[in-house]
């Protein structure tokens, strides 16, 4: 799901037009802080899955109808826009960490481990 709340203004550093499709690499920081290969980042409000993370850079393939029905088609490289991820069960136990490691919790701040998959999480 997507909250529409942006983390963070990205910079498009490459676009690759192919005959089908189109790559595009995005360099941003916080939405890539915990998010893996598969994930959903929203870049100026289009889903997309992100095919390669390294570093502080993602990659994600943008298929022709999403071009033109965007305004991903009109993007260059250098441009900012406007980034941030879906909220998922995995993210909320991110920012749950986070938040127990500034309340003096067990986890350091920028810990980057996650909470298993059979953790309960209680409001």
């Amino acid at each position: 799901m997507f909250t529409g709340i942006v983390e963070e203004i990205g910079t498009i550093r490459k676009i690759d037009k192919g005959v089908s499709s189109c790559s595009i690499t995005v360099q941003a920081d916080k939405v890539l802080h915990g998010s893996q290969v598969g994930d959903s980042i929203a870049v100026n409000g289009v889903c997309l899955t992100a095919t390669g993370i390294s570093g502080n850079i993602f990659t994600a393939d943008v298929m022709p109808e999403t071009l033109r029905r965007s305004g991903l088609g009109q993007l260059t490289g250098g441009g900012r826009r406007k980034i941030w991820r879906t909220y998922s069960v995995r993210t909320y136990r991110w920012n749950r960490n986070d938040q127990r490691a500034q309340k003096g919790g067990q986890c350091s701040v920028g810990d980057n481990r996650l909470f298993s998959e059979d953790t309960q999480i209680h409001h």
